[in-house]
Parts: structure tokens; C-alpha cells; sequence
């Protein structure tokens, strides 16, 4: 159901509703109305722009690895750390489990089929379940740049059923520590094809994320200039049929 047919819905619940009501209340229930649709209206904006932000900041850190192989490594990393995480209080349930896969390999299961170095050592993470600072290690390949950005798998992880104090002290190891672990060069290979993939993809989902914004923006925009045009000598059950009949 589109945005503007909610709306529409919750326009008649509220004739409905106002019948029922005494006259002292009914101006108000239309103000409230008015004010919670702008309010939704606003709130979806807002979290818009807080996922264009995030896709942002991940095009930053691809723009720091120079091939497939470090993207590979920044997953695999990912990973560990997750699980070190996620395992931190001893029960690395499966919900944890299907979260941190989901945030870590989305839509990037074909490289898990493709290469077999990286599934097994995915594997093997999830078999022996390293600490955190065991997961540390598997920053060796990445530059400060790129293990800066693990910390927002490290809080998702943490999220999914209650941050504990266990995870915090993870996270604050991993603040301390992911700056000092040695850089070890991974082999030289020209190959992007999936790091172009994931840079691709990340512009197509910001260029939807801005349509749909100006979409809402517009939507925004006829709520208030519509409350405008309403005029002043109509009855406040008036404006709410005005407003019934008159949306587009």
C-alpha cells in the first residue's frame, strides 16, 4: 500500500472516530491527525538521510581497498570480529549467527561459493569461535582506514539481542588495539570485479534513497499547502470532508 493511501485510510478512521466524539474534542483529534501524518512523513525523511550517510561512509572505506583480495579479507575479518562479539557472553545463538551473516555477506553469497579460501576460513572462525583478541588478527591485511569501519558490525552484532557489557568490553578492546596490529601486505592482484560490484550497487541504492526522499519531500510539501487552502469559514468536520474529497 503506498504512503498516500494510508494516509487516505487514516483520514476516514478519523470521520468514523469524529462522529463518535463530543464537540468540545474534535478540533482536536483533526490538529493531532495533521501533526502525526507530517510527523511520519518527517521521521521517514529523516532515516533516509541517515542510510545515504551510511552508504556514504562505505563507499569511503571501498574507496581504501585496492582489490577483491582486501575486499575479501575486509569480510573475512568482519566476520571473526563478529563472532567474537556475538560469542563474548557464550551463546553465539542462531539468531546472532543469521544476523551477523546477513550483515556481513549480503547479497555477497556468490563469493563464499567462488572462492573456497574464504569459505573455509569462514568456517573455520565459526568452528573455533576466536576471542577478540584472536579476531584482532585478521586485521593484518587492512589498512587503519578500512578496520575503522568494522566497529559498525561490532555494534549490530552487540544489538541483536541487547548490548552486554560483555560485548561493550570487545568493542572497547577493539578501539584500543586495531590501530597497533602489524599491516601485512596481502598478494598483488588487479582483480575488482566484486569490490566494482559493491560500489555500484552502493550508488544505485543511494540514487533510490534520494528519489524516494523527494517523493516524501513532495508528499510533505501538499500536506501543509493543502491545511493552507482549507478555508477559514469551514466547519471543523468541513475541513476533515474537504480534505477527503480534494486529495490527489
Amino acid at each position: 500500500m503506498s504512503w498516500g493511501k494510508i494516509l487516505g485510510v487514516a483520514v476516514v478512521g478519523l470521520v468514523i472516530a469524529y462522529l463518535n466524539k463530543k464537540d468540545g474534542k474534535k478540533d482536536e483529534m483533526i490538529e493531532n491527525l495533521s501533526k502525526e501524518n507530517k510527523k511520519n512523513l518527517i521521521e521517514l525523511i529523516k532515516q533516509i538521510d541517515l542510510n545515504i550517510k551510511l552508504i556514504n561512509k562505505l563507499n569511503e572505506l571501498l574507496s581504501y581497498l585496492r582489490s577483491d583480495y582486501e575486499y575479501f579479507a575486509y569480510l573475512i575479518a568482519s566476520y571473526a570480529i563478529g563472532v567474537a562479539v556475538a560469542n563474548s557472553d557464550g551463546d553465539f545463538s542462531e539468531a546472532k549467527e543469521e544476523a551477523l551473516m546477513k550483515i556481513v555477506f549480503a547479497n555477497q553469497g556468490e563469493i563464499l561459493e567462488r572462492f573456497e579460501w574464504v569459505n573455509k576460513q569462514v568456517e573455520q572462525i565459526y568452528i573455533n569461535k576466536p576471542n577478540i583478541k584472536e579476531a584482532l588478527n585478521f586485521l593484518r591485511p587492512l589498512s587503519v582506514e578500512v578496520r575503522e569501519g568494522i566497529k559498525n558490525t561490532m555494534i549490530e552484532v552487540a544489538k541483536v539481542d541487547g548490548v552486554k557489557e560483555c560485548e561493550k568490553e570487545c568493542i572497547a578492546i577493539f578501539e584500543k588495539y586495531y590501530k597497533e596490529i602489524p599491516y601485512e601486505a596481502m598478494p598483488n592482484s588487479n582483480e575488482k570485479e566484486f569490490l566494482t560490484i559493491k560500489k555500484i550497487d552502493a550508488e544505485m541504492e543511494i540514487r533510490e534513497l534520494e528519489l524516494k526522499k523527494e517523493e516524501y519531500g513532495k508528499q510533505l510539501l501538499d500536506r501543509n499547502q493543502e491545511e493552507n487552502n482549507i478555508g477559514d469559514g469551514l466547519s471543523p468536520f468541513g475541513k476533515v470532508i474537504f480534505k477527503i474529497f480534494n486529495k490527489k
